[in-house]
């Protein structure tokens, strides 16, 4: 299997964004045609997980901020869902909240 997958991604190329292919389709990864196929769950679920992750590494630094301040689960819970919608940088524009939290307000 693995030299299969070292054959194709040596052909298509291994792109971490969508592209239009030759033919014209959203396309990533190696030539994976994003309009041919439903994208797995299992796919789904782990690229989920790993951006969670990711800015959950963030988040911990911005958390770390308020050690103490977050005693109730609900304040971190939105926190980190904020996050994940509009990014850690988009979470700090939210200045008078941020301020609030680090009152305990």
């Amino acid at each position: 299997m693995d030299k299969i997958i070292e054959k194709i991604k040596m052909e298509e190329g291994d792109k971490a964004k969508m592209y239009k292919c030759p033919a014209g389709k959203w396309t990533i990864g190696a030539g994976i045609n994003l309009e041919a196929q439903e994208m797995p769950q299992e796919v789904r679920d782990l690229w989920l997980d790993l951006i969670i992750q990711k800015q959950h590494n963030q988040m911990l630094t911005l958390v770390d901020e308020y050690e103490g301040n977050l005693e109730d689960d609900s304040v971190d819970l939105v926190l980190f869902d904020m996050a994940y919608q509009m990014g850690v940088s988009g979470l700090l524009k939210f200045k008078k909240m941020l301020t609030a939290i680090r009152e305990t307000d």
